[in-house]
C-alpha cells in the first residue's frame, strides 16, 4: 500500500471515528503516524460537544465541516 493510499484510508477512518481512541482501534498504523497524516491534512479529532466533530481546512484557509 502507498503512502497516498494509507493517508487516504486513515482519512476515511477518521470520519467515521468517535475519537482518536477510536480512530487508533480501527487501523493498523502507530500513533504517530496517524497523528502526522491527520496533522497534515488539518483534521482535528476529540471536539467539544457543542461543536463539529471534524473541521477540514480549505486550500483558502477556510473553515469547513466534514
Amino acid at each position: 500500500m502507498s503512502a497516498d493510499q494509507r493517508d487516504a484510508l486513515i482519512l476515511q477512518l477518521a470520519r467515521e471515528a468517535r475519537s482518536e481512541r477510536d480512530l487508533a482501534q480501527r487501523v493498523p498504523w502507530s500513533r504517530s503516524t496517524v497523528n502526522r497524516v491527520l496533522r497534515k491534512h488539518d483534521v482535528v479529532l476529540n471536539q467539544p460537544a457543542d461543536q463539529p466533530q471534524m473541521q477540514w481546512a480549505t486550500d483558502r484557509g477556510e473553515t469547513a465541516v466534514a
